[in-house]
């Protein structure tokens, strides 16, 4: 009887789609995002972030508290892009490889909503010439036009500076990124039959890559919620590609997939639409719930480019249905009508 009342149930209300979402019913965001080249949770606590690194480090302010005045962000990402921004302590620009085609600052729209079951996300950025949606890209290394979102719900330091805390110095690509031979070396990566390293939550470590915490001070963390979720969408051509994955000791790829991804690029703009269970049962996923606020940070990938080249957002806050943030979910009922 249950199963029966439950199909019921779903052909009278049936779940909604990120399709059927009305999203002209659901009010945008406009989030900033900026080229930051080599900028890494290590310059951000270290000498040459000057006051800067005492604020991060103490988890007292978040980057936009100093870096946003009114509509702009006070970020010299055109000379980083252009290889003038030079990191003095280390004799290197912060962009040693300019990449070509694209602007040093664009503006996302960002809408949320949720029903009785689900979240959805939909994002829209810029992308003059829609390169991986008109030929498809290489996918095996990275290089396709896309978009992650890092969200987290309990981490302080994730709520002040969002995506940079899982970046460091020694990530790949970055300048002290370790050789494949100490990767493969290294009794850590080796179990996993790695050649690089991946990005990673700063708790796990005590210095760099190689230096991980205990297992039990990594447990104190995951209860505590220091998960990372990480939502990968991007183009193949017109198909829309996705990956759900996780960041904590390192970045990897959750034994289930609960995004299911929408997108397409029409007039000069990528829009994707990601939809996930509020709950799941992957202990790698950060859990939902009305009334609940989590963090996110944005990173948009343009012209193919990969690794380190993307822009990036200050972190944000989102509300599921009420509470103070930056952003609030709308919530759907019953299918198709909305609520404000």
């Amino acid at each position: 009887m249950g199963i029966l009342l439950a199909l019921i149930a779903v052909l009278l209300f049936p779940l909604t789609s990120p399709a059927e979402v009305n999203w002209d019913t659901v009010s945008a965001k406009k989030v900033p995002l900026f080229y930051p080249g080599m900028t890494s949770w290590e310059f951000l606590t270290g000498s040459e972030h000057a006051s800067g690194a005492n604020a991060v480090s103490g988890l007292e302010k978040s980057c936009q508290d100093c870096h946003v005045k009114g509509d702009r962000v006070d970020i010299f990402a055109d000379d980083i892009m252009k290889g003038k921004l030079r990191r003095k302590s280390r004799e290197i620009p912060f962009e040693p490889e300019p990449p070509q085609g694209i602007t040093p600052f664009i503006t996302l729209e960002l809408q949320a909503a949720y029903d009785a079951t689900d979240f959805y996300l939909r994002l829209k950025w810029p992308s003059p010439k829609g390169v991986s949606f008109k030929n498809p890209a290489d996918v095996s290394r990275g290089f396709y036009d896309r978009v992650a979102v890092q969200l987290n719900g309990n981490l302080r330091s994730f709520s002040r500076a969002g995506c940079f805390m899982s970046c460091h110095d020694d990530v790949s690509y970055m300048p002290d990124a370790p050789s494949e031979e100490e990767v493969m070396a290294n009794p850590f990566y080796a179990k996993q039959r790695r050649k690089d390293v991946r990005l990673y939550a700063y708790v796990t470590r005590n210095r760099g890559w190689s230096d991980l915490k205990s297992e039990k001070e990594m447990d104190k963390y995951l209860k505590a919620g220091a998960i990372i979720d990480l939502w990968i969408a991007g183009f193949r051509g017109p198909e829309v590609i996705s990956s759900d994955e996780s960041i904590f000791y390192d970045r990897i790829r959750d034994s289930t997939k609960d995004i299911k991804v929408e997108g397409t690029w029409q007039e000069g703009f990528y829009t994707v639409t990601i939809k996930r269970k509020l709950t799941t049962l992957d202990p790698m996923d950060i859990q939902m719930q009305e009334g609940k606020t989590f963090t996110a940070g944005i990173a948009v990938y343009d012209q193919k480019n990969g690794y380190r080249k993307h822009h990036v957002s200050f972190p944000l806050s989102i509300a599921i249905g009420g509470g103070k943030a930056d952003l609030t979910a709308l919530k759907i009922i019953e299918g198709k009508q909305q609520v404000k």
